[in-house]
């Protein structure tokens, strides 16, 4: 069977290469003669290089400024001309489904994938998704029309789930299931060894920190921008007798990245890129993780280091429900004194039982429910 993977891939983003990665070892492990074609925004970044992958990079067309409506069809017509090869349209996994209150042209694209496929006699998969708040109106309706028209939906939220019920869609084809990577054999193997070697030496507590340029991207201010540095920067200064801090980014340089802030605070803190070869030496290495990353989160509980979530999404209020981590949102995190957000997350209490991992895993084997019914 040939499968065309629609997601956020090559961006660099290292949570989202781990599904990648979970969605095409899971289904080669079904189906050996399985291939892939990838929507994917550069190729530099691709994380899975097989002869059965092919990544398709026409981002290029969209970020065109100049003849837009051409590019778009342009683009479209590419993307059709490889969906034809295919018996399934796989979109997942992620919160893809996200519009910050804007027209979003990824809605439109996405629905006409799908209706394109429903023409052709086409499987449309949906599998390990988030839903954010829906607030601009012709994304919804054209979200409702794209979940419809799909024949098998797994979300990985409660609040998604609930969502959908309310579309009134047929319940039976949707399922409540839980992020991709607790079905990634290979991310739970480290988490459950995690044998290498310290890669620093620590006389500390040490604190990982990983923070997005959320007010220069998603909810552009420059007021709050400024004022959410200031408070990065406090963070620091007032703890750094008593911790020290590493820098971790998911993200490098692409889109919303990770690592805006790294040039003005790398004379207080070292930097760390998470990679599958850095993983164990930095979860050996930090006692504690602030994270402002969804994947980032929920690999701290895998490798059992106590974690703050600051929301500024909300698959991150599901999340701390779920998994028992604490949050704090963002506009709150900026103005609350740095001591009291240091204690809040060492005095936290953080249950890493066993029996909750393997409710996830299970629960994540759920996403792929779709492939014993082909």
């Amino acid at each position: 069977m040939k499968y065309y993977v629609y997601g956020y891939y090559g961006f660099g983003n290292y949570g989202d290469q781990l599904i990648l990665e979970t969605i095409i070892s899971t289904i080669a492990q079904k189906d050996c003669n399985a291939e892939f074609f990838i929507r994917s925004f550069d190729q530099s970044k691709k994380s899975l290089t097989t002869n059965n992958i092919t990544y398709l990079t026409f981002e290029k067309f969209l970020m065109n400024p100049t003849k837009r409506l051409f590019n778009f069809f342009k683009y479209v017509r590419r993307h059709l001309k490889f969906l034809k090869k295919c018996d399934y349209l796989i979109i997942g996994g992620g919160t893809l489904f996200i519009d910050k209150g804007k027209f979003s042209i990824i809605f439109v694209l996405l629905l006409i994938f799908v209706l394109y496929c429903k023409f052709f006699n086409k499987k449309v998969i949906i599998m390990g998704i988030g839903i954010d708040l829906i607030s601009n109106p012709i994304n919804l309706i054209l979200m409702k029309h794209i979940f419809k028209f799909s024949d098998f939906i797994s979300v990985r939220e409660i609040f998604a789930y609930d969502y959908l019920l309310n579309f009134r869609l047929d319940s039976n084809k949707i399922i409540l299931s839980s992020d991709l990577i607790f079905a990634n054999n290979k991310i739970l193997e480290m988490a459950n060894q995690s044998l290498l070697p310290n890669c620093f030496v620590n006389t500390k507590p040490s604190i990982g920190i990983n923070i997005i340029d959320y007010f220069g991207t998603s909810n552009c201010n420059d007021v709050l921008r400024l004022k959410f540095k200031e408070s990065i920067h406090k963070l620091i200064d007032d703890n750094k007798a008593n911790y020290n801090f590493f820098y971790i980014s998911l993200q490098e340089d692409i889109g919303n990245n990770d690592n805006f802030m790294y040039d003005e605070l790398s004379n207080k803190i070292e930097y760390i890129h998470l990679t599958d070869e850095t993983l164990p030496q930095i979860f050996n290495t930090i006692d504690y993780v602030i994270t402002m990353r969804y994947h980032l989160a929920l690999l701290s509980f895998l490798f059992r280091k106590k974690c703050l979530i600051i929301n500024h999404e909300l698959k991150f209020s599901d999340l701390s429900l779920e998994l028992s981590i604490p949050s704090i949102y963002i506009h709150h995190f900026m103005y609350e004194d740095s001591a009291k957000i240091i204690s809040y997350l060492i005095n936290s209490s953080q249950c890493f039982d066993n029996f909750k991992l393997s409710k996830l895993k299970y629960k994540s084997l759920k996403n792929f429910l779709w492939l014993d019914n082909k």
